[in-house]
């Protein structure tokens, strides 16, 4: 006897994060991207110097408490249910003043 699963995958990759955009107020940075659709619950997950700082449901996010005289490369990374990875079109790098 054979058993066959459907495929249940998302047929649609995930577009890449455009449209990266950063305002530094004090030591946060809140971040604002264009929003990716899918079929599949949808997250973004948010990296500071390639460490993950954060993850949210909406196209924007607020990445506080940074440390002052550092500057931070800042990336955005969409992932959804149907274990599809967006990827992102660079990086907005910020500088915290001193």
């Amino acid at each position: 006897m054979t058993i066959i699963f459907p495929d249940t995958g998302d047929p649609v990759p995930l577009a890449a994060i455009n449209q990266l955009k950063a305002t530094a107020t004090g030591t946060t940075v809140t971040l604002t991207w264009s929003p990716i659709t899918s079929p599949c619950s949808l997250w973004y997950e948010i990296y500071a110097n390639s460490v993950l700082v954060g993850i949210t449901t909406s196209a924007s996010s607020a990445v506080p408490n940074l440390a002052a005289g550092t500057s931070y490369a800042l990336t955005v990374n969409a992932i959804d249910s149907c274990a599809d990875s967006s990827g992102s079109n660079g990086s907005v790098t910020v500088s915290i003043p001193k």
